[in-house]
């Protein structure tokens, strides 16, 4: 699994609630089986947040990742790095935190 969209939704409610647990099927994505109701409404209450009220929304989304953290339904085993090497002949280099380098934004002289 990997985040297609950096918001804590995309990984909290997706690997995390308890509504990603589903018991006998295959693909779970809630791997630790960790279901805790009273995140889960304060998940439930920071999606409904984030459209109308994003500073809320975040205060709410971290007191979740701290009470996650506290807890400790998963731990992480690595934290991937990347580094690009550029020659001085390219231009207009750009790095996006999601996908990387991006290449079509390239060019060579």
């Amino acid at each position: 699994w990997q985040a297609d969209y950096p918001a804590p939704s995309n990984f909290l409610d997706v690997l995390l609630s308890c509504r990603a647990f589903q018991r006998g099927v295959g693909l779970n994505l809630n791997a630790p089986q960790f279901c805790d109701r009273a995140i889960d409404r304060r998940i439930h209450r920071s999606l409904e947040l984030q459209p109308t009220d994003p500073a809320a929304a975040n205060a709410l989304w971290s007191r979740i990742d701290r009470e996650l953290v506290d807890k400790a339904p998963l731990v992480p085993l690595v934290n991937p790095k990347q580094v690009d090497f550029l020659s001085r002949r390219v231009g207009n280099y750009q790095y996006n935190p999601q996908w990387g380098v991006l290449l079509d934004q390239l060019w060579v002289r």
